[in-house]
């Protein structure tokens, strides 16, 4: 794969009392990490502009992410092949299936007024069962069936002003959130080795550990950086240093 696979997470650090947004890049494909950079925001147009830069720079052509809307932007804006963390999505999908799944065997929404005729509680429980069961396969196929529970949910109402949403329109989104995302989340599967085997990283986990090493491992026992500069250098001068593997190089850098 022409300019391999690069993972991007970004975190938050205090720097000099002040909240400052921090973004790590990695090269999943060599193994080391490429840049940690202080950003002036979070915003769409910011994360766009910095990932359009680390493109151009890498060649990469696949990008691993959280679930973070900027980096969907900016992966469709720059041209990236998408892959989003299947551990940041996967939990919190299947505590909200149960969750709906436990209102509507409540028949809490037996009540509910307004829904399409075509709804109806056993169907969404069906439903139910059959997303819980893709969501664990995750395989690319189920676009197809996703985007049809999509469309039979889409009619479903939103809540009136200060009421809670009923399990048909949570239904709604859901499937919707899903059918948009789900080539996002199952990228991985289309990367295969020659005997099968899966080979594009289906989580960022890579790069959650090296903000924990390289970034976060300094702030939670200093408190925080007193510099900006120092959020940039020593993470980069830490992860340079691990990533070596070689004690010489610290010993080299020492007697510097």
């Amino acid at each position: 794969m022409r300019g391999g696979v690069k993972h991007n997470m970004k975190t938050h650090v205090k720097v000099a009392g002040k909240d400052k947004v921090v973004v790590q890049s990695i090269d999943v494909m060599a193994g080391r990490t490429l840049e940690v950079e202080v950003l002036p925001g979070e915003d769409e147009r910011t994360i766009v502009r910095y990932m359009s830069r680390m493109a151009k720079l890498t060649g990469a052509e696949v990008l691993v992410t959280d679930d973070a809307d900027a980096f969907k932007t900016a992966a469709d804006l720059i041209g990236l092949k998408h892959q989003v963390c299947q551990q940041h999505v996967v939990p919190n999908t299947l505590q909200l299936v149960a969750e709906i799944a436990s209102d509507l065997l409540g028949r809490q929404d037996a009540s509910t007024s307004g829904k399409p005729e075509a709804l109806s509680s056993e169907q969404a429980i069906e439903d139910l069962a059959r997303l819980e069961t893709i969501i664990l396969a995750r395989a690319p196929s189920s676009q197809v069936e996703l985007e049809a529970m999509q469309q039979r949910y889409q009619k479903a109402p939103p809540p009136g002003r200060g009421k809670k949403a009923d399990s048909f329109y949570r239904m709604r989104l859901l499937t919707m959130d899903l059918a948009e995302d789900w080539s996002r989340l199952t990228l991985n599967d289309t990367y295969r080795e020659p005997d099968g085997r899966r080979f594009l990283p289906a989580t960022n986990n890579a790069s959650e550990q090296r903000i924990g090493h390289n970034i976060k491992e300094r702030y939670r026992t200093m408190r925080g950086y007193k510099r900006t500069a120092s959020l940039r250098r020593v993470p980069a001068l830490t992860a340079y240093i691990r990533e070596a593997n070689d004690p010489r190089v610290l010993a080299t850098l020492i007697a510097g």
